[in-house]
């Protein structure tokens, strides 16, 4: 019978197959390589959203400065 021990000499249970080892493997580097590109693709999008928000800002403001003047000379 073979029995299995920690490092602190108490019972555990027998180590994973190779195969089981490698899914699990695999499994977790999916896993992360998948919250890589969420987080990336999460901080390129709330980037562009502050970017977009400044930029329309801007915008606004140079059309209401244009348009004082356009209604200046209007007049």
């Amino acid at each position: 019978m073979t029995v299995w021990t920690d490092f602190r000499n108490q019972l555990t249970t027998a180590p994973p197959s190779v195969t089981r080892a490698g899914v699990a493997t695999a499994f977790m580097g999916a896993a992360s390589s998948f919250a890589v590109v969420a987080a990336a693709a999460a901080g390129y999008y709330g980037a562009r959203v502050v970017l977009d928000r400044r930029r329309r800002a801007a915008w606004a403001h140079e059309w209401e400065d244009i348009s004082s003047q356009w209604g200046r000379a209007a007049n």
